[in-house]
């Protein structure tokens, strides 16, 4: 009994909306005239309908809408692009920075190396071996 009701109210969702074949348009006159419910609920939608229609008349869309939204999305687009231009040139520039850095510490690293007799990780970056024990004796707080 549900389903057939559920079916019922389709047809009359659909009735406003497209145009039912003969038999669905026989089913739902007859559930029509046998159901009082149903009658009623097509009222209703057809109210609600027609103040949905007036009330779009009441709110009509100024002529100049249109091209209002079309620079809206034209500005947003800019301003989407001179964020990207300006995170694209950031990156470029770090990337070089890092290159950059990556050379400078392996050129040290290779000039200390052949400066020194033994390879030591302190050696490596032209700490003394004074300067290490410091710095390893040193507190963090």
């Amino acid at each position: 009994m549900i389903q057939i009701q559920d079916k019922i109210i389709d047809l009359l969702y659909r009735s406003f909306d497209t145009r039912l074949t003969k038999k669905e348009q026989e089913e739902l006159d007859l559930a029509l005239q046998k159901s009082k419910e149903l009658r009623e609920e097509k009222l209703d939608i057809k109210k609600q309908r027609e103040a949905i229609r007036q009330g779009s008349l009441d709110y009509s869309f100024q002529p100049s809408f249109a091209q209002n939204v079309i620079n809206r999305i034209k500005n947003e687009t800019e301003n989407i692009q001179l964020r990207d231009l300006f995170f694209e040139s950031l990156l470029t520039f770090f990337k070089r920075l890092s290159i950059a850095a990556a050379a400078a510490s392996i050129l040290l690293m290779a000039y200390n190396l052949t400066k020194g007799e033994s390879f030591q990780a302190e050696e490596a970056f032209f700490l003394s071996q004074d300067a290490y024990e410091e710095i390893m004796e040193m507190s963090l707080f």
